[in-house]
């Protein structure tokens, strides 16, 4: 299948990002950053202060900073004040790090993810273009997925809902005026349009590019095909199985013997990524460009 238009700005968070469930623990012990054993003299935090705590020795207490999850494990000899220090230090810069993500984090809980902020409004159906306006929806963009009246072709099988998690889903009859209207509608706050119909149908319902760009010029168009949008063979249909036969993978897959079609549709996953890939250039160059 081929891939045409295309193109996005990664948005990519800022700053590094750390795991959420880390629980970090400085050990203090003698001078410098080595820990090392010996008898076991008790440290705990009064008034900001890190003094000798009256354990027997050989006893390992441990407490936990109530403020940054820090854990002072007591150890023999003398804390240097430096270690100190720079042990709290770590522990304000991860709670700030972890201050950072919660601001990340969306009203559900879940990471804004990269593309957040950028609508894809997805008019393919069956696997390689569902899957790849789903890729973008995991990075983050609202995807509101258009089918027809009668719904997507695939939307029988168990695969469906594992295509398109995570979409919004809208049914429009697209060879009425009125459903027309609703694509240019939200074409218009759209950042991305995606469709995989055959060369020509777009044309015919008046959701093609040159329909939408009036409506929006800023809108990413990306178009996938069984053969191109031009060529003789553009007008025929192609499925996974038609393009593992094309390219020798169940040949390959036979291993000397006959044919074997690969029950994975691996054709189809991997337009879907390129397509994907294509939608965030786009948008990189949209960004730059602006």
């Amino acid at each position: 299948m081929s891939v045409m238009s295309a193109i996005v700005s990664l948005r990519p968070l800022s700053g590094e990002v750390v795991c959420l469930s880390e629980q970090p623990a400085c050990r203090l012990g003698d001078g410098g950053t080595q820990l090392g054993g010996g008898e076991q003299l008790g440290l705990a935090e009064t008034g900001g202060h890190l003094a000798r705590d009256p354990h027997a020795p050989g006893v390992r207490d441990r407490r936990e900073h109530a403020a940054v999850g820090l854990r002072l494990e007591r150890r023999a000899g003398p804390v240097a004040l430096g270690e100190v220090r720079r042990a709290r230090r770590e522990a304000h810069r991860r709670a700030r790090e972890r201050a950072e993500i919660g601001q990340r984090l969306g009203s559900g809980g879940q990471a804004r993810g990269p593309l957040d902020g950028v609508t894809v409004v997805d008019l393919t159906s069956y696997i390689a273009g569902s899957y790849s306006a789903m890729m973008l929806g995991d990075m983050g963009a609202r995807v509101v997925k258009v089918e027809g009246l009668e719904g997507d072709a695939f939307r029988e099988l168990p695969g469906f809902y594992g295509w398109n998690r995570g979409k919004r889903s809208i049914a429009v009859n697209l060879k009425a005026p009125d459903g027309c209207a609703v694509i240019h509608r939200l074409a218009d706050t759209a950042d991305v349009v995606m469709e995989n119909m055959r060369p020509g149908v777009v044309e015919r319902l008046g959701v093609d590019y040159e329909s939408l760009r009036p409506v929006n010029s800023r809108l990413i168009y990306c178009s996938i095909s069984a053969f191109g949008p031009d060529g003789p063979e553009r007008d025929r249909p192609g499925y996974d199985p038609v393009f593992q036969a094309l390219g020798g993978v169940m040949t390959l897959q036979g291993f000397g013997g006959a044919p074997q079609y690969v029950r994975i549709p691996v054709t189809d996953y991997y337009t879907a990524a390129l397509a994907c890939q294509a939608v965030l250039a786009a948008l990189d160059a949209m960004e730059t460009v602006s």
